[in-house]
Order: C-alpha cells, then structure tokens, then sequence
C-alpha cells in the first residue's frame, strides 16, 4: 500500500513538473520571419504571429522597435498559467496604428506646397456613411477619426480644400485623396510622414482570458469617441493584467476596460497625450493605485489649433 502511494505521488510531481516544463518563451524581432522557428537565433516578424501560437504559460518576448499591426487576440491562457506578451528585457516595443506613407505623393497643381496621395481609407463608428461622432453639426470636425503626423507631430485636419494652409491636410473621401500641405512646404515622401491607418492596437475575441501585457508602448490610432485603440470589452473574459504600458496620441481613448470585477487589473500604465482611459461601463472593473494619467490637451489635439 505504502508503495503504491508512494507512485502515485512521484506520479504527480513528475506530472506537475511535466506541465510546467511545457511553458516556452518565443521571440519577435523587426528582422524576424513569421515561418521561422520563433526562438531567440531565429524570431518571428509580427506579434499576431506570436500571440497566435501562445499555449496556456507560454510568453512571448518582443524585441524593440515600432511594429505597426493590430493584434487580434483569439486565446488566452488559464489561471494559473496566463499567456503573456511583454517587450524584452531593456527593449523600447511600440505598437503602432500609423503607417510611413513615404511613396506615391503628387504634387497638386496650383496650389504650391500642397500633395496628394491616393486614399481608400473610411472610418465609419457605425454605418458606412457614419464618418463622426458624435453626429452633430459641433463635431463635424473633431469628431473625425483621421491623423496625420510628420517627424511625430499632428497636422491641422480641415474638412474642405479651400481650408487648407502650411502644416494642414484634407482627407478628400469623395475624390479618393489625402491632401498633405507640410509647415515648409516639402515633399511629404521626402521625410517621415506618418498615417493612422488602423481604428485599433488590440482586440480579443469576447470571452479570452488569462492575458498579460507587459512593457509595450501602444501609439496613435485612427479611432473615435468611446472606442478604445486598446479595448477589453465587456463578456466572459477574465484576468487581463496590463503592466508598465503606455497609451498615448489616439485619436480617441487609448484604451477602453470593461467587464466584471476580475475583468482586468493595470499597475503602472500611462496614459498620456491625446489618448484617455475609459473605465469601467460594467460596475467592478478595477485597476491596480499607480495608473498614471499624463493628458495634455484633449482629442481635440491635431484637429484645431492648441
């Protein structure tokens, strides 16, 4: 009998060994290649690649740099072993919802200074036709969702082309154009000419859990009023944790928490700049004492002058 318990219980041990030895820790890098291996010699590209293959304590690492993607977040971890995604030790990561839009600028004639680029791009907050919020006649330009940044400064949104000036642009949606007017004049493909291309940074299917966070700087976004670029919402997820990250220069909230009481806890994130925090619109949500606001401005900022 006592031998038999005695197997049982090196059993167990081995088990419980067993399963924590199949944590992983794999590695991103801006030079990496989604079809290698994931490890430190040979990264992946993207973190959509790395989050999609996180199993229950497995961890991703991301090296530094400015990685412009939105992450979808599909599974999440357990209880006791949460999936993480964080930056590496030392490593400055942004994830960012801006593209470089460095070719394929005219420029547009009689009107010295100004150029344009082919433009596709529509972000409806509801219907297709939906282009602000609110709807109204005092947001017809703030509650706009387009950014435009050069050498990482906002440009002046204006809603019609007799408006545009030095250090403005115009998002021309019936011609198809994105006309850029820079301070000096330039040639936007000569410089580091920056578009919100993307509405969010992440997003997790309704009911993922177990996720943490860690370490990322998350920046600009194409987003509206009461959408969050970074958004938990509300369901069955449970356990985020969102440590040492900044939101900042979305066009609206950086980020947007809700859900239950063990819906997500943050220590130590920065809001900062355009972007603001949307708690909670189901009573419990709770961070942790250190979130830090840093707001300069409102959203208004890169839609009028401040």
């Amino acid at each position: 009998m006592k031998r038999a318990l005695v197997f049982v219980f090196l059993l167990f041990v081995a088990m419980a060994f067993t399963g924590t030895a199949q944590a992983e820790t794999f590695h991103v890098a801006l030079q990496g290649n989604d079809s290698a291996l994931g490890t430190a010699a040979a990264p992946w590209r993207t973190l959509q690649r790395a989050i999609d293959a996180l199993k229950p304590g497995d961890t991703a690492l991301v090296g530094p740099g400015n990685y412009r993607e939105r992450i979808e977040v599909r599974l999440g971890g357990t209880a006791e072993a949460p999936i993480t995604l964080a930056a590496a030790p030392g490593a400055r990561v942004v994830v960012s919802g801006a593209d470089l839009f460095s070719d394929g600028w005219s420029n547009i004639e009689g009107l010295d200074g100004a150029y344009s680029h082919a433009w596709d791009l529509r972000f409806p907050i509801n219907g297709p036709n939906d282009l602000t919020h609110p709807g109204d006649k005092e947001h017809e330009l703030t509650g706009r969702a387009e950014q435009v940044l050069h050498n990482g400064r906002l440009l002046r949104q204006v809603l019609r082309r007799e408006q545009l000036a030095p250090d403005t642009f115009f998002a021309d949606l019936t011609a198809r154009q994105l006309i850029v007017w820079l301070r000096d004049g330039s040639d936007p493909a000569r410089s580091d000419l920056e578009v919100s291309t993307r509405t969010q940074w992440l997003a997790p299917e309704t009911g993922v859990s177990h996720v943490r966070v860690r370490g990322i700087n998350f920046r600009y976004a194409a987003n509206h009023a009461q959408r969050g670029a970074f958004f938990l919402g509300a369901g069955k997820s449970r356990g985020w944790q969102i440590e040492d990250c900044v939101f900042e220069r979305a066009n609206g909230p950086g980020a947007s928490f809700s859900g239950t009481s063990s819906a997500a806890a943050s220590s130590r994130t920065t809001v900062s700049w355009a972007s603001e925090l949307t708690p909670a619109t189901t009573p419990g949500w709770r961070t942790a004492a250190s979130i830090a606001t840093t707001q300069r401005a409102t959203r208004m900022l890169g839609k009028r002058a401040v």
